[in-house]
């Protein structure tokens, strides 16, 4: 049986190198992931036999895998998918069928993968992912409390209390303090 030319083999392979690349730069947001692939893309490039294209192709996989595995998580792709979702898009009223749309399951199933997966129920998770915004912004000393409670997705400053109390263990506005306190004094 015929086989392709090496050249064009090379080819096809250098563009699903490229494009296997970028993809991983963008799933794993490491530069360094595509200066590896390029590394090899370029060894790659040098190799014009059977035998050389065979082992680039195996150096590739190997370094497809180690990427991989590198960046492995406890969550599937439609947890995964889910959680970066909320983490883009906390500052807005979110519900469990919106995110449950994203990931195109249905709520209750949503539902249940979310909090099997996660241990927590996706409101804990909002919540907890607001919360964590709240403490950046309450470092800003020009920002006010009330004001922090809907640039994180709080309608109501009570409920962002309430809710920031329960997670911190104290007021935003004891959090704010605390923190101006530990500022060193401008001259």
């Amino acid at each position: 049986h015929d086989r392709p030319h090496p050249v064009v083999l090379k080819n096809r392979i250098l563009n699903l190198f490229l494009h296997m690349g970028h993809k991983m730069n963008e799933w794993t947001g490491n530069g360094e992931v595509l200066d590896k692939y390029v590394e090899v893309f370029k060894k790659f490039d040098a190799y014009d036999s059977w035998a050389y294209l065979k082992t680039a192709v195996h150096e590739w996989f190997k370094l497809l895998a180690v990427t991989i595995e590198g960046h492995k998580t406890d969550y599937t792709g439609i947890i995964q998918a889910s959680l970066l979702y909320i983490e883009k898009n906390y500052y807005r009223e979110l519900t469990l069928k919106e995110v449950a749309n994203h990931v195109n399951i249905s709520p209750a199933y949503f539902s249940h993968r979310f909090k099997q997966e996660t241990g927590i129920n996706l409101i804990d998770h909002l919540n907890k992912v607001r919360i964590q915004k709240s403490l950046e912004i309450l470092r800003d000393p020009g920002v006010k409390t009330y004001e922090v409670a809907e640039l994180v997705g709080y309608r109501s400053t009570q409920h962002f209390g309430k809710m920031f109390r329960l997670l911190v263990g104290i007021t935003p506005m004891e959090y704010k303090e605390k923190i101006n306190r530990s500022r060193p004094m401008q001259p």
